[in-house]
């Protein structure tokens, strides 16, 4: 049996790039707003144009993309650092978040994540909604 290939119309693609877009934006937000504006490296309180949020797994995981437990607040110059130094960003993030949650956010960044449109939808919703899903919550 073979199988046919579906292809996806440009304007499905279009809905879902923006939408990935949107979700990125908001779950940016969202860590920000949770580490109350401040870099959790440093402290420093900041503002939108130098807070950036962090993916503690890189956000070409899919499956953590927009897991707010992967993401945290860090100034410009420590998201710098972090960039330049993976290691020992790797070791803050573990000692920040405690080895076990960061093992569980490791762990789920490996999987695999095939997205729909409405699955997208729903966690902007969430988003909105200042109620995100997370990796750890199921």
């Amino acid at each position: 049996m073979q199988l046919k290939k579906v292809k996806r119309s440009r304007v499905d693609k279009r809905r879902r790039k923006t939408l990935e877009d949107n979700l990125d934006a908001a779950a940016s937000l969202y860590a920000r707003d949770r580490d109350g504006w401040k870099c959790r490296k440093c402290g420093a309180q900041k503002t939108r144009y130098n807070l950036h949020a962090h993916h503690i797994c890189k956000r070409s995981r899919l499956p953590t993309r927009w897991a707010p437990e992967n993401l945290v607040s860090l100034c410009v110059s420590c998201h710098q650092w972090a960039e330049d130094h993976p290691d020992d960003a790797r070791e803050w993030a573990a000692h920040l978040l405690g080895e076990r949650d960061y093992d569980r956010i490791v762990r789920a960044s490996m999987g695999l994540a095939r997205f729909t449109v409405e699955d997208l939808e729903d966690m902007l919703a969430e988003f909105h909604n200042g109620t995100p899903r997370g990796v750890m919550d199921g």
